[in-house]
């Protein structure tokens, strides 16, 4: 049995503790309101992201050959595609509350979380255990950023049936013309499984702070 097949493995995650601290913090209403808006931005985010990833399991484990250039190929490339933009909207989000934990930095933590992740690691002693955690239980991410730039700014994303039963994908070409492909099911496991681990430490890492009521709220 794949990983994707067991039981609970693709579950929601949310930031109780987190977002219970906002709700306590001591600042102006309407801030605060704006938010606890995006927990249900948030919320909205991870059960899209947790749809698209039952679809790709649902794809996996269909029966018939995927052939392309048929509709159920195109329908596949979306899901997939969906699950980059889901699953990095929802770290880009959570980004921006995360100056809110930390009142000296003043603006200079980045909005989108690949920044972010660079600024700490960068700069550790502003949290050494965050900076920590970044640099050595998110490599998942840099995968995901990688394919979903090559996306954006340069190439189609190209799925590869196999003659196993297994689907492949790629969206780099190399310098010889040729697409590097990695197989879609462990690539989805292993980049989902690394962003639910990353929450569940955010929550246990930021749900004991209290988050400042004086920064900018536009960062």
């Amino acid at each position: 049995m794949s990983d994707l097949d067991e039981d609970g493995f693709v579950g929601r995650a949310y930031l109780f503790d987190v977002e219970e601290r906002f709700r306590q913090a001591s600042m102006e209403y309407r801030t605060q309101q704006e938010f606890l808006l995006r927990f249900l931005h948030l919320q909205d985010k991870f059960n899209m992201l947790q749809l698209v990833v039952e679809r790709i399991r649902n794809e996996i484990k269909f029966i018939r050959p995927l052939k392309m250039g048929t509709k159920r190929y195109f329908d596949f490339l979306i899901y997939l595609e969906a699950y980059f933009y889901f699953l990095i909207s929802s770290l880009d989000i959570l980004a921006k509350l995360t100056p809110r934990f930390y009142p000296e930095l003043k603006g200079e933590a980045k909005r989108y979380f690949s920044h972010q992740k660079a600024f700490f690691i960068k700069h550790p002693e502003k949290d050494q255990e965050f900076a920590r955690y970044l640099e050595n239980n998110t490599k998942w991410f840099d995968t995901v950023i990688k394919h979903r730039r090559e996306l954006t700014h340069n190439g189609a994303l190209i799925i590869f049936p196999s003659s196993t039963k297994s689907f492949y994908f790629g969206t780099i070409r190399n310098e010889k013309g040729f697409i590097p492909n990695e197989e879609i099911e462990a690539f989805v496991v292993e980049t989902y499984k690394g962003f639910c681990d990353f929450l569940v430490y955010y929550n246990s890492h930021f749900g004991v702070l209290t988050p400042n009521s004086n920064s900018n709220s536009k960062q």
